[in-house]
């Protein structure tokens, strides 16, 4: 079941990533719509775009949370893969490691906020 998980995440991954880096489709930032200022997550895809270009100071502009996500979120695909081929699980508890350390990770979503709000990404 694990197997067919990870498969179905890195599947969505890819149509997302299509769309978004290939098909150059933006995708409005709802919580900005809705309550006018912007969420902690504004500005990662421009920011990841960035980091694709090797412009590392332009993605830490956007968003200062972009570097350290895009690198966990390249760990996190590995792992997934070889979960994929050894039938194992190590993703999981990469993950599980790092949200044990949900305090700081809150921490950080607030300071991007503010950064995002006076930042006006």
């Amino acid at each position: 079941m694990n197997r067919l998980k990870y498969i179905l995440i890195m599947f969505i991954e890819g149509i997302v990533y299509y769309l978004i880096f290939i098909k150059n489709i933006t995708i409005p930032c709802l919580f900005k719509l809705l309550v006018k200022i912007p969420c902690p997550g504004c500005g990662l895809t421009r920011a990841f775009k960035s980091i694709l270009d090797l412009k590392l100071i332009n993605a830490i502009k956007y968003n200062i949370l972009s570097i350290p996500l895009f690198i966990f979120l390249i760990i996190s695909n590995i792992l997934f893969i070889i979960d994929i081929i050894k039938k194992n699980n190590k993703s999981s508890i990469f993950i599980k490691r790092i949200t044990k350390h949900y305090k700081l990770l809150l921490l950080l979503l607030l300071i991007t906020e503010i950064i995002n709000i006076y930042h006006h990404v």
